[in-house]
Parts: C-alpha cells; structure tokens; sequence
C-alpha cells in the first residue's frame, strides 16, 4: 500500500454517509465480521490499524490503499449498504449521495462501475432478468460468491416489491421479509397453492418456488457477506442460489406479462 491520499477528505464525507460511518462502525460490522469482510481481500485490516475503531481503519485504509484495491473494497461495501437498505428503506441515502459514492468508485477505477444499485431497465421486463444476469455473472467470474448471492437476492427483491407496486397498487409491509412478499405476489398472479382449479402437478412447482425464495432468504442470511461469514459459500453453491433467482424471477415477470396482455390482474393493473 504505496499510494498515499488515495480518497479526499472530500470524498470520504459521502463515502461517511453510505456507509454509515458516524458511529465508528461502518454497516453494523462486527470486530469479527469487519475481519472476515477485508480477508476476503487479503488484508489484515485489524494488524494494519490496530487500536483504532472499525471507521477509522477503514478511514485509514483508504487512505493508504492502491486505487483499484479501494475501488473494490467500496463495491463489496455497496452491495452489504443495498442489502441493509433493502430491509431498512429508511436508511436509504439521498440519490445524490449515492451517485458520488459510485463517481468516487469509478474515478478509482478508472472504469465505468457496475452497481447492483444502479437498475437500468423495466424491473417488470425479460431485460431485468438479462441484468440479472450480468451482474450476478460478472460477481461469480470475480470470484466474489458472497456478492454474487446478495445480488441476486437484492434484485429479487425488488422485481417482488415493484410488482407488489403495479399489481396492489401501494407499496409492500413485509419488511424484507422476502417469503411473504413472495407469497402476496404469488396470490395476486392467481399461483397460490389454494387454488382448486390448479393441477396437482403445477401445485408443486409453485411451492417449489416458495421452497426457492425461502431457501434465497436463508441462504443470504447464512452465507452472504450482508451478515457474519458463518459460511463462506463456493462457486457452485452460488451459482445454483443466482440460477435458481432467475428461474424464479422469469416465471414472475413471465406470469405478468401474460396477464396483463390478457387483462387478468385485478387491483391497479385493472384500472388501466
């Protein structure tokens, strides 16, 4: 770590602000977890900077660190901020402040950066799923399963939230509580496991996707880097959690894509 000044002290301030540093403990880290988080970069963070709080070492790592080091670090970082911000809305930074943070991240770079943040597309379009795809993709092809997992939780999310949105017509109250999200979406595109004029066969499937989203949200919880490393996933775990959202999520944006063409959905979609 040669290159002195890496980050401004004008760019730390946002950099303060999503990563909720104010306290001295950035993201809700544990001593433990902050530890595990840098040794996925080969960094002994607590031997660099010992005696000092969790901000303050990253502060200081920061400071010190090689531009394209740093640049990583704050991605990973990104992807536990989307992921505390997706079950915490609240805590959701103004867009502003955001988009420095990804500006600081690319100048580091010297690259344009992917951001799981930054969704491009119709969240209720097979472009999404393609988005999906790339960004959890490129994730697994970087070695960064943790990341690649809390990617594809994080969108699922938000295609079950955006689709609770245009279908209920409000917003949901499941409070990242991603399987009764599911289950809401699911009654309301006319898939729920009650219904008496669905095939048994079909049945099945549907709660095998239920048995999916359920297992996302554990797995996430278990072994992805938005909470303490208990377990550190391998690639093939990681991949068959991103393969089984994207299954998930094309049969949901598929399912409403029909019924919307065949003026099936009732609440708010009907009103159009």
């Amino acid at each position: 770590m040669s290159v002195a000044g890496t980050v401004t002290k004008n760019e730390m301030a946002a950099i303060e602000k999503v990563l909720k540093m104010a306290g001295g403990i950035p993201l809700k880290f544990t001593d433990r977890t902050f530890a595990h988080f840098f040794a996925d970069f080969d960094v002994e963070i607590d031997k660099l900077y010992p005696a000092r709080s969790k901000a303050n070492r990253l502060r200081d790592f920061l400071h010190d660190a090689e531009p394209a080091l740093a640049a990583r670090v704050l991605e990973a970082l990104f992807v536990e901020y989307e992921a505390i911000v997706s079950e915490l809305p609240d805590e959701r930074e103004p867009p502003a402040v955001v988009a420095k943070y990804k500006a600081i991240v690319a100048r580091l770079r010297g690259t344009h950066v992917d951001n799981v943040g930054a969704v491009t597309t119709d969240l209720l379009s097979l472009e999404y799923v393609r988005e999906l795809e790339d960004k959890t993709g490129k994730r697994l092809n970087e070695g960064d399963h943790d990341g690649a997992i809390t990617t594809a939780r994080t969108m699922l999310e938000a295609l079950l939230t955006e689709l609770h949105l245009r279908i209920a017509g409000v917003r949901d109250d499941h409070k990242g509580d991603l399987p009764a999200l599911y289950k809401a979406v699911s009654k309301s595109l006319g898939m729920d496991t009650g219904r008496k004029d669905l095939g048994e066969n079909f049945k099945k499937v549907v709660q095998g996707l239920i048995t999916i989203v359920q297992g996302v949200s554990e797995v996430r919880n278990a072994a992805s880097d938005a909470h303490a490393r208990e377990h550190k996933p391998a690639a093939h775990h990681a991949k068959v959690v991103v393969n089984a959202v994207k299954t998930v999520a094309t049969f949901l944006i598929e399912s409403y894509l029909w019924q919307r063409e065949w003026g099936r959905l009732g609440g708010a979609e009907a009103k159009k």
